[in-house]
């Protein structure tokens, strides 16, 4: 009986150096990653096991400490600068106006831009007057801005209108277009378009 009591306390005692016990039960704490007796941790950016050294308790937008992605207009983790480009166009529409049609991932604070091919005449409708801003024209220069601070929500439509005389290949450029702040947005223009 003496031997039995023995050899059970040598087994238990040597069942303290194990994580597990031989019935598969951890004895020791769970770490992080749910090892038994692991070594894995949280870093300061809620990563298990993850390396912020050196340790700016900074972390980037995939929860990578140090890393370097960051969120894009789109409100991409990491996403491609090419959707943060704002694109404008022209078309006619039924009322043989011009369209100057807009995508933009970014809201919109103001406009500019110049009108080749054509004479400009008036700036009327679109989003830019649904949204308050005052419109203009003068030698061709389109202009378009908020005096009470309102602005275009992302998205894409009709930016504005404008009423014109001539024929030819009508085209955009110079294109300066603001996001908050003042802030320069990217801009890129699709194909002119040819009127009669």
């Amino acid at each position: 009986m003496r031997l039995k009591v023995l050899t059970l306390t040598l087994f238990l005692l040597s069942c303290d150096n194990y994580t597990e016990s031989s019935l598969g039960v951890c004895t020791n704490s769970l770490d992080c990653a749910g090892i038994c007796g692991g070594q894995s941790v949280v870093d300061s950016c809620g990563v298990c096991g993850g390396d912020n050294s050196p340790d700016t308790d900074t972390c980037d937008c995939n929860g990578n400490p140090n890393g370097n992605a960051v969120v894009d207009c789109a409100g991409v983790c990491g996403g491609s600068a090419s959707a943060c480009i704002t694109h404008l166009g022209l078309s006619l529409n039924d009322e043989g106006a011009l369209n100057v049609t807009y995508s933009s991932n970014e809201d919109i604070y103001g406009f500019q831009f110049y009108i080749d091919g054509v004479t400009v005449i008036s700036v009327f409708g679109g989003v830019a007057e649904t949204n308050g801003f005052s419109t203009s024209t003068g030698n061709n220069t389109v202009l378009g801005f908020s005096l009470s601070g309102s602005f275009i929500l992302a998205g894409s439509g009709v930016l504005t209108m404008l009423n014109y005389y001539g024929s030819g290949i009508v085209c955009i450029s110079d294109p300066i277009l603001s996001a908050a702040s003042g802030v320069s947005l990217d801009v890129e223009i699709t194909d002119c378009i040819s009127i009669r």
